[in-house]
């Protein structure tokens, strides 16, 4: 390897770090809205996610429990047989199929400009 070959890997390297940096300062991780949304059984739940609370929903095998606690969600217990939507622990969506019950952080529609449906 010559020194104009080495050279332009290090600058190519040094760029695709600034431009990883520069994109986590543009869009932060873990930055989901201020309410959840959840949906079962044809029905729509809306609740804040600035209130700590625990919410049974009742979905097509039984009841599956979501926690609020400081900002973020998770699913404490489900009917469902294989409990994959507990071991998502704490997250921005939670899924869980069997049971129908689907919950997503969102931003709320007042801070919205425009809505296209």
């Amino acid at each position: 390897m010559n020194a104009r070959s080495v050279l332009s890997s290090a600058l190519l390297y040094a760029l695709y770090a600034a431009l990883f940096i520069l994109s986590i300062y543009l869009y932060p991780f873990g930055k989901g809205g201020d309410e959840i949304r959840i949906t079962s059984q044809g029905r729509e739940y809306i609740y804040p996610l600035d209130e700590d609370r625990t919410i049974e929903i009742e979905g097509e095998l039984g009841v599956s429990v979501i926690s609020i606690k400081d900002g973020k969600m998770r699913m404490v217990s489900s009917p469902c047989p294989a409990k994959s939507c507990i071991a998502q622990g704490f997250s921005d969506s939670l899924v869980c199929l069997p049971n129908g019950v689907i919950a997503e952080s969102r931003r709320s529609e007042e801070d919205v400009d425009a809505l296209v449906r």
